[in-house]
């Protein structure tokens, strides 16, 4: 089709909607060169049978992407206050840390917790490294900078231990917020240079409002809180790019997140009723049930001495000093007991507590207790899956890092922006069992097995161990070639005889180069 009759069929298109179709295209032979569309047409795509062509109904010369957003995240965030838990009493997010709070530090379970995930990732190896694909000595020299201030302390009042302490609260009470505060050294090893002297910790209670964009993208928050002096800072605004917004399952992008807490805040409440109930049973088992009556059946009794006769036995205790005052002549008490209690209150609260747990894969310090049944190998399973879990959390904060803290710092210590960034990793978490980790090494330097070296950097990988260098390839190559050829029937003669001809061309190669020497010399 000519190029405007094209253009007005296209138009056509447009504005009614029709197809427009070409002319039935004449079948190029196999010697006759290709014809190159014009720039800027669109591409018709033909059917074999009938050799029609469809012309793209779009218009040819738009090749931007659309921009910005149509849609939100959903979240009910109306006047800066996230609305987004069903229970009405947990709506409110002063309300909700006080609860959190109150359950974190009375709470045996949500401790043991505590301890299991905070000090193994505290006490892991971290480090700043430069990117896997950065091999320039600038790369090298930024991370160690950026190393040296965040990791080791240098210039910092904050320890990177106190850091991750902070930041564990995530997983428990759904984010925490950090204030990144810089200074500017003069003096320092590398000259004038911008540090973060400390990541200043913010009180999940300190935000009055949330700040969101059109989109629902968080642009800060409205502080307020109280300053050691006892000053009060009533509505003090911090922006996005002076804060780092820890948030665990902010789903929705909810800045406020979901923690353990939360999930574990039923079987916290059932545990406090079943813990009420059973001390009460114990104590009326104790102290049995006092029953006051008339001592003979025509007295009438008044109301202030009904009110009097209740409130004795309100205030009946089992102590060393218990003992009933009767309020007059004309009433007697009888003690009545409760009878037994075939009711399993230690396995249930037990239960309550196996669920908190449960919330973080904790639950297998729980096994055999409170009527449960565990054994050697569930209990190892459990405990596997948490570890996976631990190295999760740590990949979540060095996901979290890598994206929001390494570009700030490289931009005010940085001319421009590298091509590749730092990255924040740790080493190992959690303890290893050596005996089956040495029979992993042992089975993968097995020389009867030829493992490649790709398949052999997988396994190492996902032991959490380094991959093998270049060097180390070729050397375990020519180890196991050689112990292959040693040890194989059939197979050393081979080889033998292969090195006998590679030494039988080599020697014919150096007579052959003498007598070329002694051509030339004559």
């Amino acid at each position: 089709m000519h190029p405007i009759l094209y253009d007005a069929a296209l138009a056509l298109h447009n504005v009614t909607g029709f197809r427009a179709l070409g002319k039935r295209k004449r079948r190029q032979a196999d010697d006759e060169p290709q014809k190159r569309r014009r720039p800027g047409k669109a591409l018709g795509v033909g059917y074999p049978e009938s050799g029609r062509e469809i012309r793209a109904s779009i218009a040819y010369d738009d090749h931007e992407a659309p921009q910005g957003e149509l849609g939100t995240t959903g979240l009910n965030a109306t006047g800066g206050q996230i609305i987004d838990d069903y229970n009405s009493s947990m709506q409110n997010l002063s309300t909700r840390m006080a609860r959190y709070q109150e359950m974190y530090n009375s709470d045996t379970a949500i401790g043991a917790m505590e301890q299991l995930i905070v000090p193994p990732i505290q006490s892991a190896k971290w480090e700043i490294t430069p990117h896997q694909d950065d091999k320039s000595d600038a790369g090298k020299y930024l991370a160690e900078r950026m190393h040296r201030n965040i990791i080791e302390g240098e210039g910092m009042s904050h320890s990177w231990r106190e850091l991750l302490e902070q930041v564990l609260d995530a997983p428990f009470f759904g984010f925490a917020l950090t204030e990144t505060v810089w200074d500017t050294q003069t003096n320092g090893v590398d000259g004038p240079r911008t540090v973060l002297r400390k990541f200043a910790r913010r009180e999940r209670t300190s935000v009055q409002q949330w700040d969101f964009d059109d989109e629902g993208g968080l642009k800060g928050y409205w502080f307020r809180g109280q300053r050691p002096d006892g000053t009060y800072i009533n509505r003090q605004y911090i922006p996005i790019d002076r804060l780092v917004v820890w948030t665990w399952h902010g789903k929705g992008r909810n800045p406020e997140g979901m923690g353990c807490l939360r999930r574990a805040w039923k079987a916290h409440r059932y545990e406090e009723q079943l813990s009420h109930w059973a001390l009460l049973r114990v104590e009326r088992s104790a102290t049995g049930l006092w029953v006051a009556q008339p001592t003979t059946d025509d007295i009438e009794v008044t109301e202030a001495e009904a009110t009097t006769i209740r409130a004795v036995l309100s205030r009946i205790r089992a102590g060393n000093d218990v003992g009933i005052v009767l309020p007059g002549p004309n009433w007697k008490l009888d003690l009545t007991w409760p009878g037994s209690s075939d009711i399993p209150w230690e396995s249930m609260i037990e239960r309550q507590r196996q669920y908190k747990l449960q919330s973080m894969l904790c639950h297998f310090v729980g096994l055999s207790q409170g009527g449960d049944k565990g054994s050697f190998g569930l209990s190892k399973d459990h405990s596997s899956m948490f570890i996976g879990s631990l190295r999760a959390t740590a990949d979540w904060v060095a996901d979290i890092f890598n994206q929001y803290v390494v570009p700030r710092w490289v931009a005010y210590n940085h001319s421009g922006r590298p091509r590749y960034m730092p990255v924040l990793r740790h080493g190992q978490i959690g303890l290893r069992d050596l005996t089956p980790f040495a029979n992993y090494i042992r089975a993968l330097m097995d020389m009867n097995v030829f493992v490649p070296p790709d398949l052999t950097n997988v396994v190492l990988e996902e032991a959490g161990l380094p991959p093998l260098t270049d060097e180390d390839a070729r050397i375990r190559a020519e180890a196991f070639q050689l112990h292959f050829s040693k040890n194989v029937p059939g197979v050393a003669s081979a080889v033998d005889g292969q090195q006998d001809d590679q030494e039988d061309t080599s020697d014919a190669a150096t007579e052959g180069a003498d007598a070329a020497d002694s051509a030339d010399s004559e």
